[in-house]
């Protein structure tokens, strides 16, 4: 199957699924290990140990009289003092065997010189898949040159422990890459095995067949496992190493032999090497000793086979579905026979695909039932046609007065209406036909999101489907909307939420594109309105934001006003007056009947090559459906407005689910040293972009567009932290990066330690592999673009130990609100005389009646000379200081 390659990861991942899901198996005693933890390091007064200090462990070791030793470190130089003490072990202890490794590059990495002589070496290589995680082992391994074959560790283990049996590796006759030991045939992995799309197999591979967790976590150690300081103190049982096969090497952190497996996730760490190589030795022996534990797979035609059923199956399901309405209940109880029979399969050691089959099963259902809906759509057409055609025939050839054609041709019109209402319900039943399997398809998507054992991969593929099924949604709905209302199937969804958030939001929203447009845009809501409303909040949005941006769109100079209003029906329901003013073009009379009229659009709508003629007819729909009813009245080359009124009911506070912002970064705590911040990025906006944010906040700044630039700027200018972006011209984020520190291992030395640079990765990759690589290159950490500012500044915050600068909303309003110098005083008393004295006497009469919506108003007329008055008067009026206005009016105004 060479087109399964796009599907190898998906099948890794269900693999480490299957593998963590399934039950583990017990301990097994016959293999113990020796780790050097990090305690013992200590213990052992550093890391390499001594040849003195490893001859006295390695004796200690044979003193209980093991079967096999693996000596899982690498010794191909002495190390201090003991180097002829250690050779003369060596040559004395025939059942040790020494590692060697391969590099990338075909190198080698010697093993010890005296075990090398006694040929016995083997390799201690591990085989990584694509995503960093060991699922395959090598056995033999064919060497380069003249050295020809050499066993892995775990099989010159396995088969050194098995001597003693006299169970020995036979080929099998007439079958290329099997073998036989012991109780089970050895079938080499091929190719196209597995998940595997033409891999390229080196060597003799098998799966490996993990018993269980591993030991590094706080569970039951499947091998038995002692620290070097344990046994070098006898604090272990008496025949614990006795007639085992014990592997000794690396166990701590610190000492970088730790692994990727099926089981490493966000609760479980990785593996170490020795554990690795026990577990590999473990399967071989049980193979050859029990039996039935090496995993098998399928041939390229069987492989083939089961995805052509499952297909099948799912093109039956999508003529069900299409036929019967049996689509979900056919896809979610077959999707789960698929995953148990393949999970049954796996826990009996037969590895065959299963995303490849679900893909086929889902996507041949959908696709059948979208082709017989197509099919049945073309009929029901044709049809549709061949009774026009049969009714037209018909009046062409009946000679009948001018009445009967007129009568005729309405009752024609009558038929082509309603084919056209047909028409619009068939739509809608076939979008909730093809709507109900991917609302179901998302639905699992999110159920299997909440898996925490879920990979990092495996989640980035669930929230791909759930953005694309949902960006198709937005896309269709918009299109089938008036096919909805017409088919009758449009509901309200009623909701309590905060009105006037509501209108912020809105107005926001539209603020920047009015500023853009040099136009006014202004909210007017009046006092008796409610703040908790009962409605369907999503269409009033639509409503306002269909309205208002009309209004913008069609308006070149002057506003855009939104004025509410409210009247009250009774005690728990309330009518709303909804009220969008322009200054724009307006409308010719002569085209007022078509304003609401479905893909119909007015002259000027057509010359901004812009809409479908449909939003007005679905806003003034919604209205209707909220019982109320939406007017318009327009003048040409002075403006329109569109007004609407809505029922709601009366919300309660404790109804509403309250929003608690963040809170704002406003600058660096005072008396912290200067932090020279380096930006680098090809784009100018990106750099503008971290220039403004971080520029505010205090920090120094420069910027270059390459990764020469940057360390040139480097070693220059010395900076705190860099904001390196990946993908630039010249020289990339990863080698500038590289450079750099390797040009601070040059620079470092004993006498003088300079503490390295901070660099922060700025990517817009989305793969983890990139992420992995980033890292890999000398980053300290990376932030994916777009990102939030608060992300930013955590980051900076987390590697600088910086302080920050808060905004808090209670003294921003005492600052606000506190009482004016008397020169403040003064001025302000002098700006209030330049008012005109109607405009005072109306506000200080305003300001009695505590009618704060009218005061904002009468704000708005203040000049632009007149800045502090303006920002005082409104201050006060949003605190409800009425009486502090009352008595700022009454004193005398200073001209």
């Amino acid at each position: 199957m060479s087109f399964k390659g796009a599907f190898e990861l998906a099948e890794l991942d269900t693999f480490d699924h299957f593998m963590r899901k399934r039950p583990e198996r017990d301990q097994d005693p016959r293999i113990v290990l020796v780790g050097v933890t990090e305690s013992d390091v200590q213990y052992l007064k550093g890391w390499p140990v001594s040849d003195k200090k490893l001859t006295e462990i390695l004796t200690k070791i044979k003193q209980q009289k093991p079967r096999v030793i693996g000596l899982d470190i690498v010794r191909d130089f002495p190390v201090m003092d003991g180097y002829d003490e250690l050779t003369n072990f060596f040559r004395n202890t025939p059942n040790i065997i020494g590692i060697e490794g391969i590099t990338k590059t075909n190198g080698r990495i010697a093993p010890p010189p005296v075990l090398a002589e006694l040929d016995q070496v083997a390799i201690a290589n591990l085989i990584y898949d694509s995503d960093t995680i060991i699922r395959r082992a090598y056995l033999v391994i064919q060497l380069g040159g003249e050295s020809g074959k050499k066993d892995s560790l775990a099989t010159a283990l396995a088969l050194k422990y098995l001597e003693p049996e006299e169970i020995i590796v036979t080929s099998v006759p007439n079958k290329k890459y099997t073998y036989q030991l012991g109780k089970s045939t050895f079938h080499l992995l091929k190719a196209y095995d597995g998940a595997y799309a033409n891999k390229n197999i080196i060597g003799s591979q098998i799966i490996i067949n993990y018993r269980g967790k591993p030991c590094n976590i706080n569970h039951e150690c499947k091998f038995p496992l002692i620290s070097v300081k344990d046994l070098l103190e006898n604090r272990f049982e008496a025949d614990l190493l006795k007639d085992k096969i014990v592997i000794i090497g690396a166990f701590g952190n610190s000492l970088n032999d730790l692994h990727g497996t099926p089981y490493s996730n966000k609760t479980i760490s990785s593996s170490t090497g020795i554990e690795i190589h026990a577990q590999i030795t473990s399967q071989l022996l049980d193979a050859a000793l029990e039996g039935n534990v090496l995993f098998q797979t399928w041939s390229q035609i069987g492989e083939w086979l089961w995805l052509f059923y499952w297909t099948i199956i799912g093109s039956i399901i999508g003529f069900c579905g299409a036929k019967k309405y049996l689509l979900i209940l056919g896809i979610f109880p077959i999707s789960l026979s698929l995953y148990g029979s393949t999970y049954f399969l796996f826990i009996n050691n037969i590895w065959i695909p299963f995303s490849l089959p679900m893909f086929g099963f889902v996507g041949s259902a959908i696709a059948t039932m979208i082709f017989i809906l197509w099919q049945e759509n073309k009929d029901y057409t044709k049809n549709l046609e061949n009774k026009v055609r049969e009714r037209t025939i018909a009046l062409e050839s009946t000679n009948i007065e001018l009445a009967n054609q007129n009568q005729a041709l309405n009752q024609a019109k009558d038929i082509a209406d309603a084919a056209n209402r047909s028409k619009s319900q068939f739509l809608a039943n076939m979008s909730h036909e093809l709507r109900t399997p991917l609302n179901a398809i998302l639905g699992f998507s999110q159920l299997m999101s909440r898996d925490e054992l879920l990979t990092p991969t495996q989640n980035n593929y669930l929230n791909i489907i759930n953005r694309s099924g949902e960006h198709l949604l937005s896309l269709i709905n918009d299109v089938l909307d008036m096919s909805k209302i017409e088919a009758g199937r449009m509901t309200i969804n009623l909701q309590s939420f905060n009105l006037y958030q509501t209108l912020e939001t809105i107005e926001e929203m539209f603020t920047l594109r009015a500023q853009e447009k040099g136009l006014l845009l202004n909210f007017f809501c009046k006092q008796s309105v409610p703040k908790y409303i009962i409605s369907d909040e999503n269409k009033l949005r639509q409503i306002l934001i269909n309205l208002l941006g009309n209004a913008l769109k069609f308006t070149n100079m002057g506003e855009v006003v939104l004025r509410v209003d409210a009247q009250v029906m009774d005690d728990e329901n309330y009518a709303l007056y909804f009220a969008v003013t322009d200054t724009g073009e307006g409308i010719e009379s002569h085209e007022f009947s078509n304003v609401f009229r479905a893909f119909t659009q007015t002259e000027t709508g057509k010359k901004s090559n812009q809409g479908t003629g449909l939003g007005l007819t679905i806003s003034r729909k919604f209205v209707q459906m909220m019982g109320g009813d939406m007017h318009f009245s327009s003048v040409v080359n002075q403006g329109t407005t569109f007004n609407f009124d809505i029922q709601v009911g009366q919300a309660k506070i404790q109804d509403i689910k309250p929003i608690y912002p963040q809170k704002k970064v406003m600058s660096l705590v005072p008396d912290q040293r200067d932090y020279r911040i380096l930006i680098v990025d090809d784009s100018w906006i990106n750099r503008e972009l971290l220039h403004t944010l971080l520029g505010s906040l205090g920090f120094r700044l420069r910027g270059v567009e390459n990764g020469a630039e940057a360390i040139a700027v480097w070693q220059e200018w010395q900076p705190d932290l860099i904001w390196m972006d990946i993908r630039m011209p010249v020289m990339d984020g990863y080698e500038a990066t590289k450079q750099i520190r390797h040009l601070e291992q040059q620079i470092s030395s004993p006498e003088c330690q300079r503490q390295p640079t901070v660099i922060l990765a700025l990517t817009a990759s989305i793969l983890e592999e990139d992420v992995i690589r980033v890292l890999e290159c000398g980053c300290n950490d990376w932030l994916r673009k777009p990102f939030q500012e608060y992300e930013l500044l955590e980051k900076m915050q987390r590697y600088l130990q910086l302080e920050y600068l808060y905004e808090d909303r209670k003294t921003q309003l005492s600052n606000l609100t506190a009482i004016a110098p008397q020169t403040k005083q003064i001025q302000l008393q002098h700006q209030l005389a330049y008012m005109p004295e109607s405009w005072r006497q109306e506000f200080a009469h305003m300001a009695l009646l505590g009618d704060d919506f009218r005061l904002l108003e009468l704000i708005e007329k203040i000049p632009l000379t007149c800045p502090d008055l303006k920002t005082t008067l409104t201050t006060w009026v949003n605190e409800y200081q009425f009486e502090r206005i009352d008595t700022f009016f009454r004193a005398p105004h200073i001209l």
